[in-house]
């Protein structure tokens, strides 16, 4: 076991991205950018994002860490990295390609569609999230777990607000904008700030058995708090 250990640890790596790397990333003066960054989000290695303003999307795709060896995105300094603009989600995995992910620290905000998009074995942690889909053009909403086979997703501390078309703004898909989705099982959801969304807090889809909530504020959404379907 010992032996094993030393080998993922010393296969592991930090990179480093900019929001104008050209570089290897070996280095915060040498940095990638941010789709050289993601590639080599993989075998446990860690991607650190240094401050400034990223348009979205990231995306993950076939890349990701192993069961008890994730790979971790983060932001250097908390909220520091901001990922904004997209015509679409904010930060998503391209299915179930990208498992054993945490993303960390980020401000995702004024996307399209949803902040995040998660998939199975995915952790979006210390993030905040505020300020998607105020147009209300889609369904979007500040996080989603998307779909029966994302499962296992943990969503802790993070500040999920006003995400979603104003509730005076005559948009018909104005209740329909939450905080959460969640529709993949065994989700674990705990310590977050969830408030002023215009659906619901979290709703929970008929697929999201196995899943539990705990230490999580949840208040001031337009239309309630938890919704089960």
């Amino acid at each position: 076991a010992c032996l094993t250990l030393f080998c993922i640890t010393a296969n592991s790596a930090t990179y480093y991205v900019s929001t104008n790397g050209t570089g290897t990333g070996t280095s915060r003066s040498d940095p990638f950018s941010s789709t050289s960054g993601l590639a080599h989000a993989t075998n446990g290695n860690t991607i650190v994002f240094l401050s400034g303003l990223y348009t979205g999307p990231l995306i993950a795709n076939n890349v990701g860490g192993t069961p008890g060896n994730p790979v971790t995105v983060m932001s250097e300094v908390l909220w520091g990295a901001v990922v904004a603009n997209s015509s679409e989600r904010g930060i998503r995995t391209a299915g179930n390609s990208s498992p054993h992910m945490i993303w960390d620290g980020f401000c995702v905000s004024n996307n399209v569609s949803d902040g995040f998009n998660l998939w199975t074995d995915t952790t979006v942690q210390n993030c905040w999230i505020i300020s998607n889909n105020i147009a209300g053009s889609t369904l979007g909403c500040g996080i989603v777990v998307s779909g029966a086979t994302a499962t296992n997703t943990v969503v802790r501390w993070n500040r999920i607000e006003g995400n979603g078309p104003a509730p005076d703004s005559g948009n018909s898909n104005t209740n329909l904008t939450h905080g959460m989705y969640i529709s993949g099982a065994n989700s674990r959801i705990y310590g977050n700030l969830v408030l002023n969304n215009p659906g619901h807090g979290i709703n929970y889809f008929s697929q999201s058995s196995g899943s539990y909530q705990w230490n999580t504020h949840i208040y001031e959404n337009i239309t309630a708090g938890n919704n089960v379907k």
